[in-house]
């Protein structure tokens, strides 16, 4: 975890010199919100315009190796920048988009990931959402994992909330169902 921990203090010091307001979501937010696992890399969102978006990878570019040789290409079609930090480690940078990504940088909270570094992570509750919304079997563990963890901390009214806002713009239930059985599964579980 050092060599990743390395990576995202690396990024985080990029964005913050260079003014770009981000959060680390990902294995990194789940090895503090839920039960730790293995990640093979660092996932931050980024909080940008459109008009931003090309400027922004292009200087990332300078900074850090990309994965791939089209990257800022690649970058304007996924608005996702592949790169790799100075370690080797990989690095992806998705710029915001989503409904939720303003609210989950205010909510954003600071940890320590290296002695003395700090950096911003999601909230529980907006990582059980980005998981839930995801939806790959390996993001529903780690739901489970962050509600096992988190459950008697977690704002479970504010996780519906989104999901529910997310469902009406998408006609989509399906992440409010998975939350509310890992949720059920977790109240069960506490009972016992």
């Amino acid at each position: 975890m050092n060599a990743i921990a390395e990576a995202a203090v690396e990024t985080h010091e990029w964005l913050c010199a260079h003014n770009v307001k981000g959060f680390f979501i990902g294995g990194i937010a789940v090895q503090f919100w839920g039960e730790p696992r293995a990640t093979l890399d660092v996932d931050v969102c980024v909080i940008v315009s459109n008009e931003e978006e090309r400027c922004l990878a292009l200087d990332l570019l300078k900074d850090f190796h990309p994965r791939i040789s089209d990257a800022a290409v690649f970058a304007e079609q996924s608005r996702v920048v592949l790169l790799v930090a100075s370690n080797g480690c990989n690095v992806d940078v998705s710029y915001s988009g989503a409904w939720l990504d303003e609210e989950a940088f205010e909510r954003a909270v600071s940890v320590e990931i290296l002695p003395g570094r700090r950096i911003p992570i999601c909230s529980a509750e907006d990582l059980v959402v980005y998981k839930a919304v995801a939806g790959r079997a390996k993001d529903v563990m780690d739901i489970r994992g962050i509600v096992r963890s988190q459950s008697r901390k977690m704002d479970a009214t504010r996780v519906r909330r989104l999901l529910t806002e997310y469902s009406n713009l998408t006609d989509d239930d399906e992440p409010l169902k998975v939350f509310e059985q890992l949720w059920s599964e977790s109240e069960s579980s506490a009972k016992d």
